[in-house]
């Protein structure tokens, strides 16, 4: 898919980021992808943060990261960030280069793929913190 059919993707209103408790201060201080310490998947790509379209997919995503099989204190602090989208450059919205796609589907389905935001997003953006878990 060309980046600028991308571009014209249908961004909702909310979408969604699991992350753990112990990345909140710098989230808050930094906002979302500011400042990675360690990436949750080794082959993530640099620049994006990646966004789900409900929490429980999000959870989802952190719960299965890499970094939970070095530290399995995580699964513990997963929280999801849900993100008010209306705050943020739609131009910056692509469908997540970290997912098997087919245009802006998931491969084989006809479920929406999850997206990435080539910038920071400001915690001013994150209306919810969610910590119930939806998979634990």
């Amino acid at each position: 898919m060309s980046l600028d059919k991308m571009k014209a993707l249908n961004v909702p209103k909310f979408l969604y980021h699991a992350t753990y408790q112990r990345n909140l201060e710098s989230i808050k201080k930094h906002g979302l992808g500011g400042i990675v310490v360690k990436k949750s998947w080794e082959w993530s790509v640099d620049g994006a943060v990646c966004l789900a379209h409900d929490e429980c997919e999000a959870e989802s995503y952190a719960e299965c990261a890499e970094i939970t099989e070095d530290d399995e204190s995580l699964l513990n602090e997963i929280v999801v960030l849900e993100i008010d989208t209306d705050e943020l450059n739609k131009n910056l919205f692509y469908v997540d280069r970290n997912i098997l796609t087919e245009g802006d589907k998931l491969e084989g389905t006809d479920i929406p793929a999850p997206l990435e935001y080539r910038s920071v997003i400001p915690f001013s953006s994150v209306t919810k913190v969610i910590d119930k878990g939806c998979v634990r």
